[in-house]
């Protein structure tokens, strides 16, 4: 058998693999309940109008809020990152390499959980205030870069 055609005889196995699993899940999932939590007309018409004002106000105030903060935490970096201080370079590189090579969910998730049960502290704010410093975080890593 030729390579190319074991690599297409391979490739064909894997996406039917994929496809009888896909339908596992789909015939094994409880359709019901799914509606019933997520796909309830009645609740979504109740919520309509609030859910969606509500969600932009609050990110429009994250937003500008992280902006804020990432941007004077991002020029301390950048300044650090331009400094003949060899440890400053360090802490800035590590830093700016660190938090723009996370995905910002995780660092938003880790400010949420991880550090609290690691160190004892709790953002002000709850999670909130958690996921507000995860934006800042990252905010700055990638403004340090920009600058």
């Amino acid at each position: 058998m030729r390579r190319t055609t074991r690599q297409r005889l391979v490739r064909g196995i894997f996406y039917a693999l994929f496809v009888v699993i896909v339908a596992a899940v789909l015939l094994a999932a409880d359709w019901p309940a799914i509606k019933q939590n997520f796909l309830d007309p009645e609740v979504a018409a109740q919520n309509w109008p609030a859910i969606i004002t509500v969600a932009a106000k609050n990110t429009v105030i994250y937003t500008f809020i992280a902006f804020i903060v990432g941007l004077v935490a991002g020029l301390a970096l950048a300044l650090m990152k331009l400094s003949t201080v060899g440890p400053y370079r360090w802490l800035a590189t590590v830093y700016i390499e660190f938090f723009r090579g996370l995905p910002a969910l995780v660092v938003i998730i880790a400010f949420a959980v991880s550090v609290p049960i690691a160190f004892s502290w709790r953002p002000p704010g709850g999670p909130l205030g958690a996921g507000l410093v995860g934006l800042s975080v990252v905010a700055a890593a990638y403004m340090a870069e920009t600058i």
